[in-house]
């Protein structure tokens, strides 16, 4: 297995095509794992001071994992530290690293670590949050780390949205709670008027009144910052999200 590293965005759109073919090779593959996400991302939030180095797998010229990940710089007790952690500070539920599902998760991640390992001398410290807490990749990491304890690891899971996995579960609804969820459907009905529309053209207009609703509700709305509403209405304009 052959390492590249990605460390520019001329080097970052050349692999485009690595991205997106390895999106379809992944188990429990996320949207914000998509390159889509990483190339709004990267032109629309990532800091200006922040550098790519995005670590690429390969196998025979194909790619097998992703690791995408960025140099930062932090103070902490008025001294600076190069921090090397996650593309994805803000924007995502889960950070992860992207494998082919075809390769043994445990071996590509153990190469990785030694990579960081061995590359050490070049940041201060590795810091991996919002890992997804359901798919085992951090525990893994725990363990591999585990053997390797000069390496200045932090890592964080995150538990943020509900998942029920509804093909391979046999539990059935609870009738009472759907009853009363239904009532309280009928009730928003009678209060609201309710227009749904399918498979609706992006509307600039909607959007605009959306973000405008979010940012009026919520006082720590994401959309009063211009660069990460950017963020989304292009890719709301790229995936045509139904906004009606």
């Amino acid at each position: 297995m052959d390492v590249k590293i990605i460390d520019s965005i001329e080097k970052f759109y050349s692999i485009k095509d690595d991205w997106v073919s390895l999106e379809k090779r992944v188990d429990d593959f996320q949207i914000f794992y998509s390159w889509d996400w990483a190339e709004s991302y990267i032109n629309n939030v990532l800091d200006s001071g922040d550098k790519l180095f995005i670590i690429m797998i390969y196998e025979k010229n194909t790619c097998i994992g992703i690791f995408p990940l960025i140099f930062i710089e932090r103070e902490i007790e008025l001294k600076k530290y190069k921090i090397l952690t996650y593309l994805y500070r803000y924007s995502v539920d889960y950070n992860d690293i992207y494998i082919d599902k075809k390769y043994n998760k445990y071996s590509i991640l153990k190469k990785l670590m030694n990579f960081i390992h061995e590359n050490s001398k070049y940041w201060d410290m590795v810091e991996l949050k919002c890992l997804n807490s359901r798919n085992g990749t951090i525990y893994l990491i725990q363990d591999i780390i585990s053997k390797i304890p000069s390496l200045n690891l932090i890592t964080e899971q995150n538990v943020i949205t509900p998942y029920i996995n509804l093909v391979h579960t046999n539990d059935k609804a609870n009738l009472s709670n759907m009853r009363q969820i239904r009532r309280k459907e009928r009730k928003l009905r009678k209060s609201f008027v309710v227009d749904i529309k399918m498979n609706s053209e992006f509307n600039l207009e909607v959007w605009n009144k959306f973000t405008e609703f979010h940012k009026d509700t919520w006082n720590d709305s994401m959309f009063k910052y211009n660069e990460v509403e950017n963020f989304y209405k292009i890719l709301a304009k790229k995936w045509k999200i139904k906004i009606a």
